[in-house]
């Protein structure tokens, strides 16, 4: 849902998924791997996560360190 909102107010949306090649759509998905180039190019973020062990603290200091400047 947060993409379809984001693309309505024509934001070019960028998904963050562990099996990127399981989600062809309508967006572009990319792996976790992937996520530091996309956070360096991105005026906004938005984490819909669920909280998992997995994500808990995702968004470290290191990963805050990556955003955009302004972001």
């Amino acid at each position: 849902r947060s993409a379809l909102l984001g693309e309505a107010f024509e934001m070019n949306v960028v998904g963050v998924v562990r099996n990127p090649e399981k989600h062809q759509g309508k967006f572009t998905v990319v792996s976790v791997k992937e996520m530091d180039k996309e956070l360096k190019n991105s005026d906004f973020v938005v984490n819909c996560l669920p909280l998992t062990p997995e994500t808990k603290n995702i968004f470290d200091k290191k990963i805050l360190s990556k955003f955009k400047t302004g972001s």
